[in-house]
């Protein structure tokens, strides 16, 4: 997989997994092999993570490295990052025709 527009990855990989809220890794002093395509995942519990990691891998090479933080974990520590991420994303209602009208829900990146 191409690194290098980060952007559409993120929304991609968002809808893959349940419209989680997710963030490249900040680079840290010192980094590590792998920083700059390590993808974090809150509001993943241990026993949503294994299934989470297949979506991943289907989707995009192993070359990334996945983070996941759990429900408590995210609370405590990336409430901020939360609020900030459900901000920037509005849902809208919309009407789509399947045979039927039914609701549908649209993800909008703002």
């Amino acid at each position: 997989m191409n690194f290098d527009n980060k952007g559409d990855i993120l929304q991609m990989l968002s809808k893959l997994l349940d419209n989680r809220p997710i963030r490249w890794a900040e680079s840290t002093i010192g980094g590590y092999d792998g920083c700059e395509r390590t993808l974090e995942v809150f509001n993943t519990d241990a026993a949503e993570q294994l299934e989470l990691i297949r979506k991943i891998r289907q989707r995009v090479d192993s070359s990334l490295v996945v983070i996941f933080h759990t429900r408590a974990e995210t609370t405590r520590l990336y409430r901020d990052f939360v609020q900030e991420w459900n901000n920037k994303v509005r849902w809208v209602d919309q009407e789509v025709e399947l045979g039927e009208s039914k609701p549908h829900r649209k993800e909008v990146m703002l």
